[in-house]
């Protein structure tokens, strides 16, 4: 205590019940979905960068896009695996719906990037030529079925004007 401050009072529990009551257990994220939150994170920072430096012209080069992209693609597969490790358990972390989520929404900014500035759509082209986006709606399965039968076995950013090549 520092002399001749008053210690503060401990809250009022009122007449029952014991202080610690009135607290949910603390829940540590574990290591698998700290590294997927601090993708998420660098995900997010580098295309608020991209969208106003290219925006701006600051920067001229969209080369950048297919680096945040492939980062894209470890967070993907980081919400089907339960973090960067295989880990059921992470699936039943508090944090995990919310991680999981985020993936919608820095997907649709870097496609909006990827449409404006490299006139291309990306996903998995199949052979009517139809390209998927990936989406958690897809179960693990479903994603390694959807790979095996896509062009190439793998997504790509396919140009808009000419779907039959990808940039």
């Amino acid at each position: 205590m520092i002399s001749g401050g008053k210690a503060p009072s401990a809250p009022s529990t009122g007449s029952t019940g014991n202080i610690a009551d009135k607290y949910d257990k603390a829940t540590e994220l574990p290591v698998s979905l700290q590294n997927m939150k601090k993708l998420g994170e660098r995900i997010d920072a580098e295309l608020a960068k991209l969208d106003k430096g290219l925006g701006s012209g600051e920067i001229t080069s969209t080369k950048d896009l297919g680096f945040v992209r492939t980062n894209l693609i470890s967070y993907y597969g980081y919400g089907q695996k339960g973090g960067s490790e295989e880990c059921e358990p992470c699936k039943n972390h508090p944090a995990w719906p919310g991680l999981r989520s985020n993936y919608a929404g820095l997907d649709q900014r870097l496609r909006a990037l990827e449409v404006k500035y490299n006139k291309c759509n990306y996903g998995y082209q199949m052979s009517n030529g139809e390209i998927l986006k990936p989406t958690f709606d897809w179960s693990r399965e479903e994603w390694t079925a959807i790979r095996e039968k896509s062009k190439h076995q793998t997504s790509r950013c396919w140009l808009i004007a000419d779907p039959q090549h990808y940039n």
